[in-house]
Parts: C-alpha cells; structure tokens; sequence
C-alpha cells in the first residue's frame, strides 16, 4: 500500500503488503492466516452454469 518508504538495503518479503516504513537494513514480512470458505468455488461455479 502507498505510500510507503523502503529504507536503503532493506528487504521486502514476496508477496507482502507492506504498510508502514521499513527502515534500513530492515527485513519485512506479512503473513494473513489462511482463511478457507467451504464449497464457496463450487457454489460460484454452479452458479455461472445456470447463467449460461
């Protein structure tokens, strides 16, 4: 998220949505917990099958 500094040297974790400075030298991660919604993509793709 913008914006945001990334000091000199510093590293960013991939896949990370960083959103407050890092400092120099710093290294900075996220991680959400993984959240699973039961027969969610199933639903969704029942529902486009009767769309069409």
């Amino acid at each position: 998220m913008a914006p945001v500094a990334v000091g000199e040297g510093a590293m960013v974790g991939a896949g990370s949505t960083i959103t407050e400075d890092v400092a120099p030298g710093d290294l900075s991660l996220t991680r959400a917990p993984q959240k699973t919604l039961k027969k969610w993509a199933s639903k969704f793709f029942s529902s486009k099958k009767r769309k069409e």
